[in-house]
């Protein structure tokens, strides 16, 4: 296959800060793992030429603007966080909110016959973040129980001085022993010198640092705002006070406080001394922040840019026309997954033939969505739940493979789709997967889709493109 061409409109502007350019090097980076060439640019003007496919991320953007891009590229995708109703784009992704299933899920009106249809693609699943938080992810999780040692004041880049020094009057009467990390970029980290010289030797500030990982890592309670920052913190684990600093936040900071991911405050104007004092008040309690810290992780697992860029590398359609796509399994998913575990057709072949208890089944689901060693999926047929995909890891990208459709989804090609869903994820990996002698339609699903048969289990190796 030839090489296909992205370009990625991001917008660059001192005031849309910098979550847009993250999320588009985030997006672009696993897209050149899957062989693609990528370029990230600042606005129209420098669309020259065709490319495969045109992303924006640029909140000016309208249904227009996207209908003008068809002249330059076969596939169009955008980032709207606002729900914005009228689009002309391919594929529409809002990664702001949580993800929705078919009785309440966001309704999109497609102003133009676009190639594939409109596919939108909702929730935190898609939040496009570098590869360094997902692999991360694993060293952190669970985050251990211990008092707070370490904190981190991070609110992104904009006019933050002022929040920055709100927080620091918030904090100056915590244990000396308390090590403090400032992120600021100029010219806030020149306005806060003097808030900052008041804590010594055990406050450090970074002016600039390409990678924020390591500092959520390391961190016991973050202190920052509802960005794109706020999901990077969710991914490991990382306890938050969040204030809402723009309003492009808002959807963001509400599914935080949902899901009690965060400690949330939904108007900067609110963001006093008072206010932040109460919530590090919160946070001072261990277990208060270990709940915290699970709901977090379970809400984002940092593959949204991988499943992303699956969705452009195959746009996999089922055999009656709905999308097929793949999102991390929630809380809700629980009781799903329980009723298609006691179908006797979907024990038939299961190397325990007994159907499990509720009890059982409980135990089992909280443990491997907890666990950073498991990535427990929804095969997605259109905006329904059509079936489980699960990765069990057992060695440095290596991978146990297990899947099934719901019985009342058998014949549409999901499973095929997103084992080919998962390999375009997991360009690097092997999958392994074991299979019962007289499971024939197993066999005959991972053999068409690429796993040789070694006597006794299957295995896929990693291919230069999925």
């Amino acid at each position: 296959m030839a090489q296909r061409h992205a370009v990625l409109l991001a917008d660059q502007r001192p005031v849309a800060g910098l979550g847009h350019l993250m999320r588009c090097r985030a997006l672009a980076a696993h897209l050149e793992r899957l062989g693609w060439s990528c370029r990230i640019a600042a606005d129209r003007s420098e669309l020259q030429s065709k490319f495969d496919l045109i992303v924006v991320d640029d909140y000016g953007a309208d249904a227009a603007f996207e209908n003008g891009l068809h002249d330059h590229s076969g596939i169009v995708a955008t980032f709207d966080d606002f729900g914005r109703r009228d689009h002309a784009a391919d594929i529409v992704i809002d990664s702001s909110g949580a993800d929705r299933n078919a009785d309440n899920a966001r309704q999109v009106h497609n102003t133009r016959q676009t190639p594939v249809g409109l596919r939108l693609l909702e929730g935190p699943s898609y939040v496009p973040l570098a590869k360094i938080f997902f692999e991360m992810r694993r060293k952190c999780l669970p985050r251990k129980t211990r008092k707070i040692e370490r904190i981190l004041v991070a609110y992104g880049s904009g006019n933050i001085a002022g929040l920055t020094a709100v927080t620091l009057d918030v904090l100056k009467n915590i244990k000396s022993e308390t090590l403090i990390d400032i992120v600021a970029a100029e010219p806030a980290a020149t306005q806060l010198l003097s808030s900052i010289d008041r804590f010594g030797s055990r406050i450090r500030l970074h002016r600039r640092i390409e990678n924020m990982a390591p500092l959520m890592a390391h961190a016991d309670l973050a202190f920052g705002a509802a960005g794109v920052t706020a999901w990077e913190r969710c991914v490991l684990g990382l306890p938050s006070v969040v204030v809402r600093t723009a309003d492009n936040q808002l959807n963001v900071a509400q599914t935080l406080r949902a899901s009690q991911s965060a400690v949330v405050i939904d108007d900067l104007r609110q963001a006093n001394v008072d206010e932040l004092g109460r919530a590090l008040t919160r946070m001072f309690d261990d277990g208060t922040r270990m709940v915290m810290s699970a709901a977090a992780a379970r809400l984002c697992d940092g593959l949204g840019a991988a499943r992303i860029a699956a969705q452009f590398e195959l746009l996999p359609i089922s055999k009656d026309g709905q999308m097929i796509t793949l999102r991390m399994a929630q809380d809700e998913d629980c009781d799903i997954i329980f009723n298609w575990q006691q179908d006797a057709r979907t024990r038939l072949h299961t190397p325990n033939p007994r159907a499990p208890t509720r009890n059982e089944h409980t135990e089992w689901f909280d443990r491997t969505i907890n666990s950073a060693d498991s990535i427990l999926q929804i095969i997605m047929h259109g905006r329904e739940s059509g079936g489980v995909l699960r990765l069990n890891r057992v060695g440095h990208e290596q991978w146990v493979v297990s899947i099934y459709t719901a019985p009342i989804k058998y014949g549409l090609g999901l499973a095929g789709a997103a084992l080919a869903l998962a390999r375009c994820m997991f360009p690097d990996a092997t999958f392994i997967a074991e299979v019962l002698p007289e499971n024939k339609a197993s066999h005959a699903l991972f053999d068409a889709a690429g796993y040789a048969f070694d006597g006794a289990r299957y295995v896929n190796l990693p291919t230069p493109h999925c």
